[in-house]
């Protein structure tokens, strides 16, 4: 396989299953690094290294992830990196000796690589975790939002759990319509990219569905990632006075009869 792999095989592939922005740099003999726009929640990027091994191709975060969990101060406690090692295999993934990984080849490189970010994002939550609290003022204000805009015409659920094959993910909001409306608040950088997960694992199931984020203006996250979430969603909000102003517009240009 050596032979029929190149930078350029590498990152066309990758294009073509994924996004056109992704870029492919060589680092030495049959190593690659792989650059995508997704980042950790301090704003580096997330290190992902395609190479061969005696076993095969791998996609790696050569223990980066773990790496940088130390440097911000969070001990791998042994429950910990239970949810760790669950987190990994949820996604298909192995970790061994610190290193996050995806066994792989060029032909499945487009599905390894979504569960390598998957699996990267889901591990540097357990720093969001630690670090940041859910604003519980603004998830109430734009709950109530909705259900102001909303009233008694149509059917929707508060905290909905959506089951898939691999993972059950929590949306703030369902608004049982056709398709169905999935809202997440966005205060803080787990729930960032909880909503960035859920709408690329939607999309991976051809699921028929449409996302809404509303983007707390006080949240600190970073630019980047609001924009994933952001470009990702199907419609966003930036702050409750924004989605108050806009709310019942973008719910009647969906044929959603609202109260008023």
């Amino acid at each position: 396989m050596t032979d029929d792999v190149t930078g350029d095989s590498i990152q066309e592939c990758l294009r073509k299953a994924i996004c056109p922005n992704i870029e492919v740099e060589a680092r030495g003999i049959d190593r690659y690094m792989i650059h995508t726009a997704y980042r950790y929640s301090d704003d580096d990027e997330l290190h992902i290294l395609f190479k061969n091994t005696d076993d095969g191709w791998v996609l790696t975060d050569e223990g980066h992830t773990v790496m940088w969990l130390s440097y911000e101060d969070v001990a791998l406690t042994d429950a910990r990196k239970e949810n760790l090692l669950k987190t990994i295999r949820s996604n298909h993934a192995e970790y061994a000796d610190g290193e996050i990984l995806v066994r792989c080849t060029l032909d499945n490189m487009g599905p390894a690589l979504y569960s390598m970010i998957q699996a990267l994002l889901q591990a540097s939550m357990l720093l969001c975790m630690r670090k940041e609290s859910i604003r519980n003022s603004f998830l109430d204000d734009m709950k109530q939002g909705f259900k102001a805009a909303l009233g008694d015409n149509v059917r929707y659920c508060l905290d909905e759990a959506i089951d898939t094959a691999e993972k059950t993910y929590h949306a703030d909001i369902f608004v049982d319509v056709n398709p169905p409306i999935y809202v997440f608040g966005v205060s803080n950088t787990e729930r960032c990219l909880n909503a960035i997960i859920f709408m690329m694992h939607m999309r991976e199931e051809n699921r028929n569905i449409r996302s809404v984020i509303v983007v707390d203006e006080e949240a600190k996250v970073s630019e980047d990632n609001i924009n994933m979430a952001v470009t990702k969603s199907d419609k966003s909000f930036i702050g409750i006075k924004g989605m108050n102003d806009e709310l019942s517009w973008y719910l009647k240009k969906n044929s959603i009869v609202t109260a008023d």
